[in-house]
């Protein structure tokens, strides 16, 4: 079997014989180790029937006859020429037929290599694929994540109810937008950005302020480290800490005045999804200390 022909199983398994570690390899990486590794000891697999495809093949000694010379005793008769002509013929059509033979083998080794190549490519694709999802889930399965997932469901609710959906545009003479927002509520600081940063520092400033000082996963400074490292240890937020102080905070914002005076404004945009989120959010927190 030629090189060509060869399936990405066929060269795995030669490359484990070779001692080659191939995870994560595609198969002309396979190929080019186990070149590497024969050309090292070609003389140790020379034998091996299955390592042919991969040495140079020895260069055959040419031999020569000897033909008679002009004073030779040789004689030639009729009969002899007229065997020695078929001979050539039957030689010429069978040297024909091989030809064919050996052009329809390496018309299929090429269609084969393609079909394993686009087989490989598959399954590397499905291999990114997986790759990719791994690391999407590890992003998505963290409390920060869930945290911040929250805070954006909320501060969408809370926009949607502070700017109004009651507006008429129209695109040229066919179409008109309906329901449009209102952006001129932009311009007003009482009706729109007073609740919004209301809603902001109970539910993100403080909490993270509160979460960055009182901090039960710190660790404790060591000596002699970098300072990149003081700076990462130095960005962390205790997600519970957060979670406890951003209930606490929302929940006198929906009930009372102390935090803003658009109480009912936020209760209606948002109702109780606080409270659920940092359920969620303080379970989360436990479960991964």
């Amino acid at each position: 079997m030629s090189r060509s022909a060869m399936k990405k199983a066929d060269l795995v398994s030669l490359a484990t014989d070779l001692g080659i570690d191939t995870n994560g390899m595609l198969k002309h990486d396979i190929d080019s180790k186990i070149m590497e590794r024969l050309a090292e000891d070609p003389t140790q697999y020379s034998e091996d029937p299955r390592f042919q495809p991969f040495l140079s093949p020895t260069k055959r000694r040419r031999t020569t006859r000897r033909s008679p010379g002009p004073d030779s005793d040789v004689k030639h008769s009729p009969e002899l020429e007229s065997d020695s002509d078929v001979s050539a013929s039957g030689k010429g059509s069978e040297g024909i037929e091989h030809t064919a033979e050996e052009g329809a083998d390496k018309i299929l080794a090429v269609l084969q290599a393609w079909g394993d190549s686009a087989l490989d490519a598959f399954w590397d694709s499905i291999d990114y694929a997986i790759g990719g999802a791994h690391w999407v889930r590890a992003r998505l399965s963290t409390v920060c994540m869930i945290t911040t997932l929250s805070i954006l469901l909320e501060l969408g609710l809370v926009l949607r109810a502070l700017i109004p959906f009651d507006q008429r545009v129209r695109l040229g003479d066919a179409y008109t937008i309906r329901n449009a927002p209102d952006l001129s509520v932009l311009q007003s600081c009482l009706s729109f950005w007073r609740p919004l940063l209301a809603y902001l520092a109970a539910a993100v400033v403080v909490p993270s302020f509160v979460g960055y000082f009182i901090n039960f996963k710190a660790e404790a400074p060591r000596k002699n480290r970098r300072k990149s490292d003081a700076r990462a240890e130095g960005r962390a937020i205790d997600p519970l800490v957060f979670a406890i102080t951003k209930v606490v905070l929302l929940h006198l914002a929906l009930t009372t005045r102390a935090i803003s005076v658009h109480t009912d404004l936020l209760k209606s945009a948002v109702g109780d999804i606080p409270y659920g989120s940092a359920v969620v959010g303080i379970l989360l927190a436990l479960y991964t200390n």
